[in-house]
């Protein structure tokens, strides 16, 4: 049941009603991160990074919202949430703003055998109540498909922030599931700056048993933000590929040390394969999750070019199977004319980059970008890349539209090719067309 103490706080909370620091905002357009980092009640790793774009429409806001929550123990094996959300904000009176959303999770199992996956999708309408120092919320939600015959939700939010003065905030989530069951998440949180916080959380999710984490949160604001340098999000869409129905793709970058000749950039990239079910409206699984970090020291030699150092370690964790990870590590020397190949600042881009790979023993890789079109509204560019990494060979071409300002909003479409250089494996092709999101923080 739920601790007797986290019903008093939240009674508490209720009583002495006044707003969180992120209260919904319903009237800008905007791109946020965060990124969470402990160790869990079972001395298991703890990731959670979370990516959020909102759009200001004229009668409210559209948000979505990308989240994995996961928890590793030895050989990184372990449990992997992830959220999908997407929703609707509206402002209604100058302290209520009414919320509704879709969220969709599943939950694998990194190098674990797993035939039974759970997921859900939850349809909720809430109303939040308050202002930009405390806020109240409550709402009802039903559930839509999944692989559990649950019904209905009741949830309630309250948070007391900076209490009496101090740096410590406390906030809970609560849900009474078909009157049956309470999940919550209960938080405690030390405000070390507006970017970072220390944080222990007490929480029981579906179908998983109470744990509590301790870590530290980056935010993308206040000093964090003064070195976020770009957040990128793209999802594709596979429409004959047999294997694969959908891929979601993001990167989380920063820069470092920056002055007009020199910079250090930190990135670290993910993808999800969606594996393709009886019907694309079915179940959403991931086959992998793959994490490529990287590490570059960037030069400018001239005005315009730019010579680098950089070194990369990639994770590939297979979900729902019995397979241990692969990764390797790699470093290398590149030349390029701009910082960020996917800033369209120069009508033809490129970034080249060889070097040792520990695992394959070397790598190269070249990007290309074109600037097609440009008119008006209507601005057309292309990209190819092409990768060799010992006896693998992978080829990309995309073509792509760029709208937006605050926000880059880039419909596309891709062709994909990967094939084995000395042996026998079949040449890989794919096909995709879908949406990519990037937004810049030095703008």
């Amino acid at each position: 049941m739920f601790p007797v103490k986290a019903w008093l706080c939240l009674l508490v909370m209720v009583l002495n009603a006044g707003p969180l620091p992120g209260y919904p905002e319903v009237s800008k357009t905007a791109a946020q991160a965060q990124l969470e980092m402990g160790i869990d009640s079972r001395q298991q790793k703890y990731l959670r990074p979370v990516f959020r774009y909102d759009f200001a429409l004229p009668f409210g806001s559209l948000f979505t919202e990308v989240m994995f929550h996961q928890r590793a123990g030895d050989k990184l094996k372990g449990a992997i949430d992830y959220w999908l959300n997407v929703g609707f904000l509206k402002k209604i009176s100058a302290r209520l703003i009414g919320e509704v959303r879709l969220n969709h999770m599943c939950r694998h199992l990194s190098s674990i055998e797993n035939p039974d996956i759970f997921n859900l999708n939850e349809l909720l309408a809430r109303l939040w109540l308050g202002n930009d120092s405390s806020r109240l919320g409550g709402g009802y939600g039903i559930y839509m498909g999944g692989s559990q015959d649950y019904r209905s939700f009741l949830i309630l939010n309250a948070g007391l922030p900076h209490i009496f003065g101090s740096e410590l905030s406390f906030e809970v989530e609560m849900k009474i599931r078909d009157f049956r069951e309470i999940l919550y998440e209960a938080e405690l949180s030390f405000s070390l700056s507006r970017s970072t916080d220390l944080f222990i959380r007490n929480t029981r999710h579906y179908d998983f048993e109470n744990a509590t984490y301790i870590g530290i949160r980056m935010k993308s604001t206040g000093k964090v933000g003064e070195y976020l340098d770009a957040l990128k999000l793209s999802t594709g869409f596979y429409p004959y590929f047999e294997s694969h129905k959908i891929l979601v793709e993001g990167e989380f970058r920063m820069m470092f040390f920056r002055n007009e000749y020199r910079q250090l950039l930190f990135s670290l990239d993910f993808a999800a394969p969606i594996i393709r079910d009886n019907g694309f409206w079915g179940d959403f699984y991931p086959e992998n999750m793959t994490y490529v970090f990287n590490l570059e020291y960037e030069r400018e030699i001239k005005p315009g070019w730019f010579v680098l150092w950089y070194g990369r370690y990639f994770l590939n964790l297979p979900l729902d199977t019995d397979r241990d990870f692969q990764s390797d590590l790699g470093t290398g020397l590149g030349v390029r004319n701009q910082s960020d190949f996917d800033r369209l600042i120069k009508a033809i881009r490129f970034d080249i980059s060889a070097g040792y790979n520990f695992s394959h023993h070397y790598n190269i890789c070249i990007k290309a970008g074109f600037r097609l079109f440009k008119r008006d509204w209507l601005d057309v560019h292309t990209d190819l890349r092409v990768d060799l990494s010992g006896e693998r060979f992978y080829s990309s071409f995309r073509l792509f539209l760029n709208l937006g300002q605050a926000i880059s909003i880039r419909p596309f479409i891709r062709f994909d090719r990967s094939e084995s250089i000395g042996n026998r494996e079949p040449t890989i092709s794919k096909f995709l067309f879908g949406l990519s999101l990037f937004k810049w923080y030095d703008d």
